[in-house]
């Protein structure tokens, strides 16, 4: 017995002929028998009264008509859910990425996914930059945001677009003189960076130490409005992405380095793992927004400031 049956079965009831319900069914009343009787074989019981004048339901087919009826609608629900899905009328999709990252972009990425797709839930979850990978590779979330390098080989991942890394200072520090800076000059300067668990922070640390020297740490924060007022009272050089910086006051300026130092940001998630179609277009409108240029702040013309 299968749904197609099924189907036939209440169409007959509710028509109370044959000829009528094979009409609206778009079948021949043969197929239609055949198909009935084929459900009265299996269930060795008949399922009309056709010795009466008018065609009626037998107890075993008031039985089955009932338990008939929650099943086709459970199936047209299932077909429904599948189809809103598939059309993105609905769906859930949970996304993992660090705090800044989530600050700097994912709000208005969100709210221009949000607008062309509104019946999709989007799960956000801002935590440690570590622990954005781990997350993804355990299918705790659909999808995870990240700073290369990612080095996972089991993670599909996709670049996103970049930001430049500069440093923060006072302009009466000696850098400031300077053009551009290297991470060799940042040798005897006291740093203020993002706090540990940031790739920020990571990153920094990890160039100076390639360098063969321990940078001096003098400050560390979540926050980058802090990082930038620590900066401007002459206690050290903030290490900041270039779209967080408001106008800087006369007194304070920033310097790029040499080789440019950038974010590249990326948008990954597990090999295996069969994206929803939720997620899809997430990673699809995301990538979409990246490539023209929107929600980047950063202008190339401020690079060589």
């Amino acid at each position: 017995m299968d749904i197609r049956q099924l189907r036939y079965f209440v169409m007959v009831y509710e028509e109370m002929s044959f000829t009528k319900a094979a009409r609206r069914l778009y079948v021949s009343q043969p197929t239609l028998s055949k198909a009935i009787k084929s459900m009265e074989l299996e269930l060795d019981e008949p399922l009309f009264d056709r010795e009466s004048s008018k065609l009626r339901l037998t107890d075993v087919g008031e039985a089955l008509l009932a338990r008939a009826r929650v099943i086709l609608k459970e199936f047209d629900g299932i077909n429904a859910t599948a189809l809103n899905l598939k059309n993105l009328q609905s769906g859930r999709v949970a996304i993992a990425l660090p705090p800044i990252i989530s600050t700097l972009y994912f709000t208005e990425i969100i709210d221009d996914f949000k607008r062309h797709y509104p019946g999709i839930t989007v799960s956000v979850r801002e935590i440690d930059a570590v622990k954005v990978i781990p997350a993804v590779q355990d299918e705790t979330f659909d999808l995870g945001i990240g700073i290369q390098p990612i080095t996972a080989p089991d993670l599909i991942i996709r670049p996103l677009g970049y930001e430049q890394i500069v440093a923060v200072m006072k302009r009466d520090n000696p850098l400031a003189q300077k053009e551009s800076i290297t991470f060799s000059d940042l040798r005897h300067q006291p740093l203020n960076l993002f706090s540990e668990g940031f790739f920020l922070n990571i990153q920094t640390l990890k160039r100076c130490r390639d360098l063969g020297f321990e940078p001096t740490v003098n400050v560390t924060s979540s926050q980058w409005e802090f990082l930038t007022l620590i900066a401007r009272t002459g206690n050290g050089i903030s290490i900041l992405p270039l779209p967080v910086l408001p106008t800087l006051p006369d007194d304070m300026c920033w310097r790029s380095f040499e080789p440019k130092y950038s974010w590249d940001i990326m948008i990954f998630w597990k090999m295996n793992h069969t994206l929803s179609y939720a997620a899809r277009a997430f990673v699809e409108r995301t990538e979409h927004l990246f490539n023209r240029g929107f929600p980047l702040t950063t202008r190339k013309d401020l690079f060589n400031k």
